[in-house]
């Protein structure tokens, strides 16, 4: 019985877990980037200044992580294409990657 909760626990827990830390940190970019922006922009604008200007500087930020995520990617694939283009390290590539496969973030999705 003793089994049956901890397994509950630990499932619901890696649930929930990566919602709750993505809100939390969401939460604290907002809160660190509110009240400096904040001030910055009372300098150009007279008050009030823009409420939730950290809103709006948290998600420039993450839109910027997700296209600097998507041009990465893009990179790498370029990369890759050119590795598998020559026979030897073709070989080598092909192993080094499929060796590693079971700990990529991908494969376990």
């Amino acid at each position: 019985m003793f089994t049956k909760l901890q397994r509950w626990f630990v499932t619901g827990l890696f649930l929930i877990a990566p919602t709750y830390i993505t809100v939390v940190v969401i939460l604290w970019l907002f809160n660190h980037l509110d009240a400096p922006l904040r001030s910055i922009v009372a300098d150009f604008f007279p008050p009030p200044a823009l409420p939730g200007i950290g809103m709006l500087a948290t998600f420039i930020l993450i839109m910027i992580a997700g296209v600097s995520t998507f041009i990465a990617k893009a990179l790498f694939g370029a990369l890759e294409r050119l590795l598998l283009g020559i026979p030897i390290i073709r070989t080598l590539y092909s192993w080094v990657k499929q060796l590693l496969s079971p700990f990529s973030p991908e494969e376990s999705a």
